[in-house]
């Protein structure tokens, strides 16, 4: 007599556990799957900006200090006023006795450009541009009492306003820079 003895038990465990995965089981882990990669990207993405816009912070924080400390030692060495006109002007700028130049200022607004262009009576004149990415730039022409005027013999303080904008990756950011009134130290004026 042979006695056949028969598991049903393992057989049946390693059916199981060779069906995989139930359709409601796949489709949970992909929502929630869907889900943890919908929340990195848009991580990813608020980070990205965010570094972006530090980024054109920074480039305009800097490019504005540098306009500013340039167009102030030129208003406080300036010696005359040439000619002033609206978003442009033209200095005699007295650097020592023997070096004084005939500097001019020109805001371009189609451009977004403010510009500084060096004279020189012998050699190449010298253009570069101070500040880019401008959307408004004011200047007012002031007097000792510091009452607006056009006239040149009584410009003795120059106030400098500007306003930038810079897109970077469909990202605008704004800035607004404003300095102090200058003094023109060494000029004599008649007012």
């Amino acid at each position: 007599m042979t006695i056949i003895t028969v598991r049903f038990s393992k057989s049946r465990e390693s059916a199981v556990s060779n069906q995989g995965f139930t359709l409601a089981e796949l489709l949970i882990t992909m929502g929630l799957m869907g889900l943890i990669m919908t929340a990195i990207l848009s991580s990813y993405i608020f980070i990205t900006k965010s570094s972006m816009s530090m980024g054109n912070y920074a480039e305009m924080n800097e490019q504005a200090r540098m306009a500013v400390e340039i167009f102030a030692r030129d208003i406080r060495m300036t010696s005359d006023v040439l000619y002033v006109g609206e978003g442009e002007m033209s200095l005699e700028v007295s650097y020592s006795q023997d070096d004084v130049q005939t500097v001019d200022y020109i805001y371009d607004s189609d451009a977004g450009e403010f510009i500084r262009i060096v004279r020189r009576i012998v050699g190449k004149d010298s253009k570069f541009v101070i500040l880019d990415d401008l959307i408004d730039l004011e200047i007012k022409f002031l007097n000792l009492i510091d009452a607006e005027t056009e006239n040149l013999l009584e410009i003795k303080r120059i106030h400098f306003s500007a306003k930038m904008l810079k897109k970077v990756l469909h990202i605008a950011n704004t800035n607004q820079v404003i300095s102090a009134q200058y003094m023109m130290r060494n000029r004599k004026v008649a007012n």
